[in-house]
């Protein structure tokens, strides 16, 4: 798991564990999601940006914007 949320630095050994173990399933949930969008949809593509969660479209924004825009004009 190479991504946490800010606040799991401050919880107790106890909790980090916990946090860990019910995240896994999140995770490999996701795995599988971004490989069936991979491998289903016809000009797919999946871009990630490490330690940026749903809100990349903010955080990132001209990141994104590039990339959807490459991807609208493409043919």
């Amino acid at each position: 798991m190479d991504t946490r949320l800010p606040y799991y630095w401050y919880l107790d050994s106890e909790k980090k564990a916990e946090y860990d173990s019910t995240w896994v399933i999140l995770f490999d949930w996701r795995a599988k999601q971004l490989n069936r969008i991979r491998t289903e949809i016809k000009n797919s593509r999946v871009i990630e940006y490490p330690q940026f969660y749903h809100y990349a479209y903010i955080n990132r924004e001209a990141d994104v914007a590039r990339e959807m825009r490459k991807f609208l004009t493409e043919k």
